[in-house]
């Protein structure tokens, strides 16, 4: 009669241990992981779009900023005896069409708003003819990466004519005035973050 050996006595059969734990415990680590890389890109992603947005709208806030300036510079600095010219000096500029050598794009195009030597004398600061304040670009650090700038274009002196205004409620035009373009430029926290913004300005 045969006896257990000691070795298996009082023990249930096993089969050979080939490791397919491990393999599945590596592949679960390793799927949790390229989610929470994808998880830190998104959140990463998503914060850069925001800080660019914030950016952007720090920028354009700048530039409506300036443009409401440089009106109350034309209002109270600008009148008929007022020099414009093809070299903008001051930030006073003729338009493109009617320089000595006739030119069709955009006045901003050829405007220096580096804010260097030569682009503070064909550019205008904001606040330097008025007085202003911009909030946050006196502070240390300044919120802008640059002070916002502007030039005036002198457009044309119209006369009004003698008829009614088709808007009710409202009075004959003036008899005389000029128009204005403005053309504001803005950075916001970063240098490569600007905007152009223009408006008509009509002063009688």
């Amino acid at each position: 009669m045969m006896r257990p050996s000691p070795r298996t006595a009082g023990r249930p059969w096993r089969a050979p241990q080939r490791g397919i734990s491990l393999v599945i415990s590596l592949v679960l680590l390793l799927a949790i992981t390229l989610i929470g890389l994808a998880a830190i890109g998104s959140s990463s992603m998503q914060e850069k779009i925001v800080g660019n947005d914030k950016d952007m709208n720090l920028a354009l806030q700048a530039a409506e900023a300036c443009l409401r300036d440089a009106e109350t510079d034309i209002a109270q600095d600008i009148t008929s005896a007022t020099t414009f010219s093809s070299a903008g000096t001051n930030g006073l500029w003729s338009t493109p069409s009617s320089w000595a050598t006739p030119s069709s794009a955009p006045l901003w195009q050829s405007v220096d708003w580096s804010g260097g030597t030569a682009s503070l004398g064909t550019t205008r600061q904001y606040g330097q003819y008025t007085g202003a304040t911009l909030p946050g670009a006196a502070s240390t650090p300044s919120l802008y990466a640059a002070p916002p700038r502007y030039v005036i274009e002198k457009l044309s002196t119209v006369t009004g004519g003698t008829g009614q205004s088709v808007g009710i409620g409202l009075g004959q035009p003036p008899s005389v005035g000029t128009y204005y373009r403005i053309t504001a430029y803005a950075t916001g926290g970063r240098s490569d973050t600007h905007v152009v913004m223009q408006s008509i300005y009509f002063k009688p």
